[in-house]
């Protein structure tokens, strides 16, 4: 395990709770109050997803496959070496998939048995892309089995999960999942907003509250590093 990541990950275990909840009110505090409002008392699902499917947020840039594709895919056929069968490919699941490119990429490697896309805003978008392989749904439920898919990918879309779901959210990553999940969250508040003023970037808080997370769902992290974006990880079930 690289220095770095030996001090990012275990800096976060000497901190308390309260002490990482501080750190997320320094954040909290940064955001407008349409984003306050939003966030207080029980959150509206059904008027989050109305906010995210009128507005037209950039969705095609394929933050995924510019940063994990390859890596990816060394990856999986290094791990086929330890596989029982190994012919058998591998399924991923792609969180917050956007348009559907980088589940489009995946699916056309022929590296894989069945690649997925969920998002719950561009259904009319991605389905364009990938119809048979599109799930219309929220990242805190995905309706696959237990142990079902391999991978789990989800880059610059965790900072869009309402924070009241981002525990059930990973938690629902270690459910589906029997082997790695792939990402980068943004720890930036971002300039882009809903077309009523709300923050796009809901869920703004620093590495040390997103490691807790990963670590509370009962995650081992592989790999975990901060860029000018925010934090990129890579994590084992």
């Amino acid at each position: 395990m690289p220095n770095k990541l030996i001090e990012l990950v275990e800096n976060t275990k000497k901190l308390s709770n309260e002490d990482i909840q501080i750190r997320k009110e320094e954040f909290d505090s940064i955001i407008n109050e349409k984003t306050r409002t939003a966030l207080s008392g029980s959150f509206d699902l059904l008027a989050h997803k109305e906010r995210g499917e009128e507005t037209n947020l950039q969705t095609n840039e394929n933050w995924t496959g510019n940063i994990y594709k390859s890596m990816i895919l060394k990856n999986i056929d290094t791990h086929r070496l330890g596989w029982a069968n190994k012919n058998e490919k591998p399924t991923l699941i792609d969180i917050g998939c956007g348009d559907g490119i980088f589940v489009k990429q995946m699916l056309n490697s022929e590296k894989f048995e069945m690649v997925y896309g969920l998002d719950p805003f561009t259904k009319s978008k991605a389905e364009r892309i990938i119809k048979p392989n599109f799930i219309d749904s929220w990242s805190h439920e995905i309706p696959l089995e237990d142990n079902s898919v391999d991978i789990v990918t989800t880059c610059e879309v965790l900072e869009h999960v309402p924070e009241p779901y981002v525990s059930k959210t990973f938690e629902e990553f270690k459910r589906v999942c029997n082997w790695r999940v792939y990402g980068q969250v943004s720890t930036r508040i971002g300039g882009e907003k809903y077309k009523d003023g709300v923050h796009a970037h809901i869920c703004f808080a620093p590495a040390e509250w997103w490691i807790n997370q990963m670590l509370k769902a009962g995650f081992e992290i592989l790999s975990a590093s901060q860029n000018r974006q925010g934090l990129r990880f890579i994590l084992e079930v």
